[in-house]
């Protein structure tokens, strides 16, 4: 096999991999790529620091109660 041979199927095994659906799904760029992944996991971690901040922190009428006092009333 001559080298410019291995050229070529290294090329062709490179392209097929390129082309598989994992890649097509964000455009074949790695920018894109790139671009998406950060703003679905800072899109996430906002979602996740505002649904923990709106929980209720055990003031008021949701009060969990724990003591041998409160649980006694």
């Amino acid at each position: 096999m001559s080298n410019s041979a291995v050229v070529r199927a290294v090329r062709r095994r490179i392209n097929f991999y390129l082309n598989s659906p994992v890649f097509n799904k964000y455009g074949r760029s790695l920018r894109d790529f790139i671009v998406v992944t950060v703003l679905t996991v800072v899109t996430f971690f906002t979602l996740l620091f505002g649904a923990v901040w709106l929980i209720d922190d055990g003031r008021g009428i949701h009060s969990s109660c724990g003591t041998p006092e409160c649980i006694d009333q």
